[in-house]
């Protein structure tokens, strides 16, 4: 059995205050990085600084037995993009203004972590579509497929939380694209921001 690393330990930590991580995948993927926050952490503070630093495309990676609780259905059944993350049907909070804003934001996010309703009932607090993306977490987790998706869903376990995480790409305000290879540190030694490789989370849960 393999001890934690000092970066993935201290990942955790701040996953578990409610500190905005960064989770790096590998150069022969997307390599870049996207922003990772336990769903049940998120507030206006932490979801403000993921606004002003990504793309503001909120995903929130979910094991597939909580999204069939939902009602909720993939986008599509076959993915033109070998290896794509699955996206299920967007929703918004039913009660919301736009569906934009950090305020409705927070909402969907409580209503994917604690609604005990699916979504076509008349009590859910949600309504499809919308602009927040669940994602299906592979079952096999990291050991499965090595993506944000699995990753983020891989730190909040581990991190004792709800298996449930905010994904979001890191985001080059400047060159307008995701932020990848030293940019990434660059960024995060800025921000003092930690940041994580799925190459590092995997070897760890590997020696588990």
């Amino acid at each position: 059995m393999t001890s934690m690393s000092l970066s993935l330990q201290r990942a955790l930590d701040d996953v578990v205050q409610g500190n905005p991580i960064i989770l790096v995948d590998h150069p022969d993927r997307e390599n870049e990085g996207d922003f990772v926050l336990a769903a049940e952490r998120a507030n206006y503070h932490n979801l403000s600084f993921l606004f002003d630093h990504s793309s503001r495309l909120l995903c929130v990676p979910m094991p597939q037995k909580r999204l069939q609780f939902l009602g909720l259905s993939p986008v599509t059944d076959k993915p033109t993009k070998p290896g794509s993350c699955v996206f299920y049907t967007p929703v918004d909070a039913r009660n919301g203004d736009t569906g934009l804003g950090i305020e409705d934001r927070l909402a969907v996010l409580d209503a994917l972590l604690y609604d005990q309703v699916s979504v076509h009932h008349h009590d859910s607090r949600l309504s499809i579509p919308g602009h927040t993306f669940p994602l299906r977490a592979h079952p096999e987790g990291l050991l499965g497929r090595q993506g944000h998706t699995e990753g983020s869903i891989a730190l909040v376990e581990l991190a004792a939380l709800s298996s449930a995480a905010v994904i979001t790409e890191a985001w080059d305000c400047q060159r307008h694209r995701p932020l990848k290879g030293k940019y990434v540190s660059d960024f995060a030694r800025e921000h003092a921001i930690t940041v994580i490789t799925i190459d590092a989370l995997l070897q760890y849960m590997q020696s588990q």
